[in-house]
């Protein structure tokens, strides 16, 4: 709760478009700023959705091995066809 009072008082004194980078860029500069635009494009957010994607898989398996864990492969196949038909 307090990072989300934080941010909406971050949003109310940075008019700015971009949130966090905005608020970086505002407080530290442009490098820091430029530096975590490019950790969330290249690391933060294709990890978020391998791990989104796996956890799909493995829960549309689940029904089809009720007593043991979903194969490791099929749920990489459901995963990796997942963010294909998200992205395509």
């Amino acid at each position: 709760m307090v990072g989300a009072l934080c941010y909406g008082e971050l949003g109310t004194m940075i008019t700015m478009s971009g949130g966090d980078y905005a608020y970086i860029y505002q407080a530290f500069g442009s490098l820091p700023a430029f530096l975590l635009l490019w950790v969330t494009v290249v690391v933060i957010r294709p990890t978020a959705q391998a791990v989104v994607a796996l956890t799909f898989g493995n829960y549309l398996l689940q029904p089809f091995f009720p007593d043991c864990e979903p194969p490791l492969q099929a749920a990489k196949l459901l995963a990796a066809s997942a963010l294909l038909a998200m992205h395509a």
